[in-house]
């Protein structure tokens, strides 16, 4: 019997698989916790994450666990949660996140690191905005990114456009805004997780389309009034 080997996954698939992989409930409140202030000993646990509930910080730590972000280690002799190579190189990944959503203020103004991360990570879940992200730039293309060439369609230009990740010039050519030109910074950095952690991704990629919703954008200024 042969085993049916895997096929290759593609960025835009690992892309995706890792967001909806680090977007899951709790998991960038742990991971956070641990970057920032090393290993949890397995005795302050309930202490360290008193904003959860002892369910939620359970089922959240045995779910990171088996999705190879953190293991259990030796620190100063105590036994503790520890990160895994995966789970540390989120930090730079996560940094780049929470830096774009302060400066667009996405999802608000007035929201925390783990709010900013976990709303651009729903952002880069989704493929038509991928697609942008990758194609289009500050001048316009010699071939719409709305047309065939990365399979958008009209309902997905829009949602795009009124979500101010990109406008659509008079030739019919998207243009990225500065909101969508700076997330190509965390999706780099994401895409470089996702590459180099491709083995535990691989087998939690489902290729298959999901339901559209209209993509939330950055806060934009109020416009200024002549007077």
């Amino acid at each position: 019997m042969t085993t049916k080997t895997p096929r290759p996954a593609s960025t835009t698939d690992l892309v995706v698989a890792a967001a909806q992989l680090l977007g899951r409930q709790w998991t960038t409140r742990m991971i956070a916790e641990l970057t920032d202030h090393g290993p949890i000993p397995l005795g302050l646990v309930a202490g360290t994450f008193s904003d959860l509930t002892h369910d939620q910080y359970t089922y959240g730590l045995r779910v990171l666990r088996d999705r190879g972000l953190i293991a259990y280690g030796k620190d100063t002799g105590r036994d503790c949660y520890v990160l895994t190579a995966a789970g540390e190189g989120l930090g730079d990944v996560h940094f780049a996140m929470s830096r774009w959503a302060r400066n667009h203020g996405f999802p608000s103004r007035e929201c925390d690191f783990v709010t900013r991360v976990d709303a651009t990570l729903r952002l880069l879940r989704d493929r038509d905005l991928l697609a942008v992200l990758g194609g289009a730039d500050t001048e316009p293309l010699a071939e719409p990114v709305g047309g065939a060439a990365v399979g958008m369609d009209t309902q997905a230009e829009r949602s795009l456009t009124e979500a101010g990740f990109m406008y659509v010039v008079r030739d019919g050519v998207p243009t990225l805004t500065r909101a969508g030109r700076d997330l190509r910074g965390p999706l780099t950095a994401l895409a470089s997780w996702a590459q180099a952690h491709a083995d535990l991704l691989q087998r939690r990629i489902d290729t298959r389309p999901g339901l559209r919703t209209t993509i939330p954008g950055p806060q934009r200024a109020p416009a200024r009034r002549s007077v």
